[in-house]
């Protein structure tokens, strides 16, 4: 497991969530929306260490298996939209259970907008990923990022917040397969088994 990555990756795995997150509560806080976090804010270092224990220990098969297998036959491009879905997939069943209770058109919308959401995510991940080739990076990364979406976004319990988390990846998704290209999303070769 690489743990050494130059001090730019740490600051994009740390900053990144940070700002995605401030700009996705922009509509809840100019709405008026009350900020009403699930989880008591004493307990974000526990949560945190909850997060990179479970969500971030995803990225052993995520990042640490499936990518590199998925790059060695296919672009970074293709790589990720293949992940992205099987990984989106994947969160189908919890976001069936949060949202189940709100009823069947909230659930589904909910469901299609993590969908949706998930697969952007998965291109930013690639492309951290094949910049750094460590998995610690990508476990912090997603810990992090998790955090900071269910303290930040969904304290304030605001549609607009979430579907702009949504877009706001996907426009972070394109800057990125422009800016590095399809083929590697990085300026080296991707990253394969």
């Amino acid at each position: 497991m690489k743990w050494r990555v130059g001090l730019y990756w740490f600051l994009a795995v740390m900053f990144l969530p940070i700002i995605l997150n401030l700009i996705s509560s922009v509509p809840a806080v100019l709405m008026g929306s009350r900020y009403s976090p699930s989880i008591p804010l004493q307990y974000f270092l526990l949560y945190l260490g909850y997060q990179l224990i479970t969500s971030g220990m995803e990225e052993v098969g995520w990042r640490g298996y499936a990518l590199p297998r998925l790059q060695s036959r296919y672009t970074a491009e293709r790589s990720s939209w293949i992940l992205g879905i099987i990984w989106g997939v994947w969160h189908f069943p919890s976001i069936t259970f949060l949202y189940y209770a709100a009823g069947p058109f909230l659930a589904a919308n909910s469901l299609l907008a993590s969908f949706m959401s998930i697969i952007g995510q998965t291109f930013v991940y690639t492309w951290l990923y094949n910049n750094t080739e460590s998995i610690l990076t990508m476990i912090i990364f997603h810990g992090w990022s998790n955090t900071l979406g269910s303290y930040m976004v969904n304290g304030f319990n605001n549609p607009m917040a979430v579907l702009l988390t949504a877009a706001l990846h996907w426009i972070l998704a394109i800057i990125l397969v422009r800016r590095y290209g399809k083929e590697n999303l990085s300026k080296k070769a991707r990253p394969a088994i």
